[in-house]
C-alpha cells in the first residue's frame, strides 16, 4: 500500500428486517484509489466503543478498493440500539483500521 488510508467516520443505520450491503470505498491520504491486493476486510461490531468483545464479526468482499459487507438484522441476535463498528483491513504484514463510527440498527 503507498500510504496509510485516512480513518473515517460514517454511522452505518440498519432497520430491522432489512439486509443491505455495506459499501467502503478506500482512499489513499491523497485520495487516489488503494491498493488492497492481499488485504482483507472484517467488520467488527461491538457493544461500546473500546469493547474487547465482538458482537458481529464479518469479512468482506473486496473488488478493486472498494469494499462490501452483507450484514442481515436476521443475521444476528442484536436489539435495536446503537453499537460501535470497526473497519479493519489486513495483509500478512499491515493492519489498518480504516473506518469506525457508531452502528445503529432502528425499528
Amino acid at each position: 500500500m503507498s500510504t496509510i488510508p485516512e480513518v473515517t467516520t460514517n454511522v452505518i443505520t440498519i432497520v430491522e428486517g432489512d439486509t443491505i450491503p455495506i459499501t467502503a470505498t478506500v482512499l489513499n491520504l491523497d485520495k487516489t484509489a488503494a491498493d488492497l491486493t492481499g488485504f482483507t476486510a472484517t467488520l467488527y461490531i461491538m457493544e461500546t466503543k473500546g469493547s474487547d468483545t465482538n458482537l458481529i464479526t464479518s469479512t468482506g468482499s473486496i473488488t478493486d478498493n472498494v469494499i462490501t459487507f452483507n450484514i442481515a438484522y436476521g443475521d444476528n441476535t442484536l436489539d435495536y440500539g446503537k453499537y460501535f463498528f470497526k473497519l479493519v483491513i489486513t495483509s500478512s504484514t499491515e493492519r489498518f483500521t480504516i473506518a469506525q463510527d457508531d452502528f445503529i440498527i432502528d425499528e
